[in-house]
């Protein structure tokens, strides 16, 4: 394995959360979008301020699909 692979499980998953240009894109609209999310205005122009927080969701559980196949690796290696 690549030497950047052995590193620990839950920082293997933060940057490849975090780096990840969808999350970072859902980080930024609803960072733009914050009035229209906690109530402060409404109007057409909020129609897709919620777009923000779920891509960000969507993008949280995908590494853990990469995690759980190092895992398995992993374990069949040692058996």
């Amino acid at each position: 394995m690549a030497a950047g692979l052995e590193a620990a499980g839950w920082k293997l998953w933060l940057v490849a959360t975090f780096a990840n240009p969808l999350m970072l894109s859902g980080i930024a609209y609803s960072i733009d979008q914050y009035d229209c999310l906690v109530g402060g205005r409404t109007g057409w122009d909020c129609m897709f301020s919620d777009v923000g927080p779920l891509v960000a969701a969507a993008c949280l559980p995908s590494p853990l699909i990469g995690l759980a196949v190092r895992w398995w690796k992993r374990r069949a290696v040692a058996a």
